[in-house]
């Protein structure tokens, strides 16, 4: 796990909070079922700590939109749902019933679009806070196993910041989680922006 004093990372949690709400109300404006999210916990780790990780995120496969950011910060953004949280998602959310044949073709388009407009208001509160400019990548939509995430692909050593999240809607509660690996100093950077802002 990586050592952030608990002053940093409330104030971590709040800018986080900032993004997620701006992003929700976004996401309200385009779906029938009023979303609702709450961001209970947020993690720090980092890539070396594969029992952490493991702990963190179980171990079913997941549904994820994943975009890559550079620029002002390093790394990846990524929405992750078990699989069968991810179908009720997108059922609640696109008011297609269940044995819908159009679902599985709704699945990524829905979860691209929820995925981007959350990772892109995370990020944009935490690029705010930092001062700087991010690039964005098209976001990717497909299934793994969760070790995949921050396996062998990933930057040994780069911090991991998950955040726990719950989706209501329609009173239907589907609990999902956002994924921030930060390479090189990109880390480094964000706590340097947090202590500025004490």
């Amino acid at each position: 796990m990586v050592e952030i004093p608990a002053i940093l990372l409330d104030v971590l949690t709040e800018f986080v909070n900032i993004g997620i709400g701006r992003a929700a109300g976004i996401l309200n404006q385009m779906v029938s079922s009023p979303v609702t999210l709450t961001v209970p916990k947020i993690e720090v780790l980092d890539t070396n700590d594969a029992s952490g990780i493991d702990k963190a995120l179980g171990a079913d496969t997941l549904s994820v939109v994943r975009l890559t950011f550079s620029s002002g910060l390093d790394g990846s953004a990524a929405l992750l749902f078990p699989t069968g949280s991810a179908h009720k998602f997108v059922i609640l959310l696109t008011g297609e019933p269940p044995g819908s044949i159009d679902i599985d073709s709704l699945k990524a388009e829905t979860l691209n679009e929820v995925g981007s407009i959350l990772l892109n208001g995370i990020m944009g509160s935490i690029a705010n806070l930092c001062d700087v400019h991010i690039n964005y990548s098209v976001p990717e939509h497909f299934e793994v196993m969760p070790r995949q995430l921050c396996g062998a692909d990933s930057v040994k050593g780069a911090a991991v910041m998950i955040v726990h999240a719950m989706f209501t809607v329609q009173e239907h509660m589907i609990e999902g989680r956002m994924l921030l690996i930060f390479e090189g100093d990109s880390m480094e950077m964000l706590l340097a922006a947090i202590k500025r802002k004490l």
